[in-house]
């Protein structure tokens, strides 16, 4: 049986578990593949650097 030949309440109920699902199982993949999700030491050594630029343009003025 297809899912949108179910009852609306049994539809919710599936739709609300989904969700719960995938609410509380991310959390869990980002802590075992931690490692990807860290930023490298270069990329926040660029991301300062580019802050820093685009704050010395604006002390210049026009």
């Amino acid at each position: 049986m297809k899912w949108y030949y179910l009852e609306r309440p049994k539809r919710l109920l599936l739709l609300r578990s989904f969700y719960a699902i995938a609410a509380f199982s991310y959390p869990i993949y980002v802590l075992l593949n931690l490692e990807r999700f860290k930023p490298s030491r270069i990329e926040v050594l660029d991301v300062e650097r580019a802050k820093d630029e685009m704050l010395s343009l604006g002390r210049r003025g026009p």
